[in-house]
């Protein structure tokens, strides 16, 4: 099942958490990757952000984006993946399944 972020714009706060799994339902143990990105394309456009994560847990398979300046300033919905890399340069894109689903929602002030 799709996981789904919901934030208001221009907020940076919380940030997006997502844990990988295996197929058979436990998390992925992330330690053999040396660096993890997120990807942000707004449904039906290109890709509008990759930028680096954290990789929080690499025995729980978590990762962390932290929010950037300006990443929430348009609203609307979009899909998210981290993109991990290992020291020998292979990627691997979670999830598998279905890309994150974002949704970047209006704020009362506009601002």
């Amino acid at each position: 099942m799709a996981q789904t972020f919901c934030i208001k714009r221009h907020d940076r706060v919380p940030s997006l958490l997502y844990t990988a799994l295996e197929d058979n339902g436990t998390p992925l143990d992330l330690s053999a990757f040396v660096s993890a990105s997120f990807i942000l394309q707004r449904r039906g456009s290109d890709t509008v952000l990759k930028a680096p994560a954290v990789i929080a847990s690499a025995q729980a398979g978590t990762l962390r984006f932290d929010w950037g300046e300006g990443d929430t300033a348009v609203g609307g919905v979009y899909a998210g993946e981290f993109e991990l890399v290992d020291a020998q340069g292979r990627k691997r894109t979670v999830p598998v399944d279905r890309p994150i689903r974002i949704e970047i929602l209006g704020d009362l002030d506009n601002a």
